[in-house]
């Protein structure tokens, strides 16, 4: 239960971006539907006024437990992650901290950048070869991921980029030729999935 809303904004309230706040940004419940519904799964909203809401979250029967092909549970060996120089790029300041600090634990050293025209510079500094992965935002202003990497790739950079998003994986470009997707907020054992991911494809 929580706050009520009217018709129309219920309407709204699983669009990215929409806010019936004047200060949300109105990714969290769009996010929270894209988990949900890459879990095969559905989300409902009942609403009424005065009475507050009631969401209901709904997922389909697994009749036995997932266990791997070999009977143990998958695990990836950090040793096989030596450090390297990852460039975290993201337009909020909170997120850049927060993941640097999970790269600078796993041994990784890390370089940020605030938008899209930030990276390229970064990148272009050196011409790329310090830089050995780039953890790249999906939305930003001025230039959003897809239009950064594009743009990395027009000017020859090849170093691997795992998108981050708070929307799911499909709202990235068919084709864009990332090594990997982390979808916001995720944990560090997330991440480090996917850079041994993305380094193991180099």
């Amino acid at each position: 239960m929580g706050l009520a809303w009217t018709a129309a904004t219920a309407r709204q309230i699983f669009d990215p971006f929409f806010s019936s706040k004047g200060a949300g940004r109105g990714l969290g419940l769009a996010s929270t539907l894209g988990v949900i519904r890459r879990h095969r799964g559905a989300l409902a909203l009942d609403t009424e006024r005065g009475q507050g809401s009631t969401f209901e979250v709904a997922f389909p029967f697994a009749p036995e437990p997932a266990v791997p092909a070999n009977g143990k549970e998958e695990r990836h060996d950090k040793a096989a992650l030596p450090g390297r120089t990852v460039l975290v790029v993201d337009d909020e300041d909170e997120v850049r901290a927060i993941v640097s600090r999970m790269l600078r634990n796993m041994g990784h050293t890390v370089r940020q950048a605030c938008d899209g025209d930030a990276a390229l510079e970064a990148l272009s500094a050196h011409d790329g070869e310090e830089i050995d992965l780039v953890l790249l935002d999906l939305t930003m202003p001025k230039r959003s991921g897809p239009a950064t990497l594009a743009e990395m790739r027009t000017r020859g950079f090849v170093v691997p980029v795992i998108i981050a998003s708070g929307f799911s994986a499909e709202a990235v470009p068919e084709g864009a030729g990332i090594a990997g997707f982390v979808q916001k907020p995720f944990r560090g054992e997330t991440l480090e999935r996917a850079i041994a991911t993305a380094f193991a494809g180099t």
